[in-house]
């Protein structure tokens, strides 16, 4: 397929995305949604987004060990950062291994094991933010477990052993704090 071919491939397939995105969203309400958005909120927001485009990519940098310059990665990644927003199914992680093989010849294998590696930090960050926040909010999320308790003990669910009461604790603890990361 000849560039010409796979740029009107992708516009076409663009458009169409754009189309069935947008005919099921009222036309008059965009203009009223962003007329609530402060360009303060905008630009913070930018700048912060920005700023972790930046850090991943230094992150890869550091991941991929090469002599990879920084201003080389950055548009990889801030790519890459894209096509994973818009792309269903993860498929975004493929642009990835695509562009780093194209523009910086590096190994799809070695592209490939940065993306598993830079996973796996994220899942041991997910990880560790998630028992700073229940250690830091123990008392609350107790209390919380106990209004649970008491309002499901009040109801008399047979279901519910109250003598395994503090395994209940924990997994309702782990269930409130899971549904307050997402």
């Amino acid at each position: 397929m000849t560039k010409i071919q796979k740029y009107v491939v992708s516009s076409v397939i663009g458009i169409l995305l754009a189309c069935l995105l947008l005919s099921r969203i009222d036309p008059r309400d965009i203009p009223r949604a962003l007329s609530g958005i402060s360009l303060i909120s905008v630009l913070i927001s930018f700048f912060l987004y920005t700023i972790s485009v930046f850090l991943k990519a230094l992150r890869f940098k550091v991941i991929l060990s090469t002599k990879i310059k920084i201003r080389s990665i950055f548009p990889i990644v801030s790519l890459y950062m894209f096509f994973s927003n818009i792309l269903p199914m993860r498929a975004g992680e493929l642009s990835y291994v695509y562009l780093l093989k194209k523009e910086e010849s590096t190994s799809g294998v070695k592209s490939f094991a940065s993306l598993i590696i830079s996973a796996l930090a994220d899942i041991l960050v997910l990880i560790f933010a998630m028992f700073f926040v229940g250690w830091y909010l123990r008392k609350e999320l107790i209390e919380q477990t106990n209004d649970i308790l008491n309002y499901l003990k009040s109801y008399k669910f047979s279901i519910i052993r109250l003598n395994h009461r503090f395994n209940l604790i924990y997994a309702i603890i782990a269930f409130i704090i899971f549904f307050s990361i997402l």
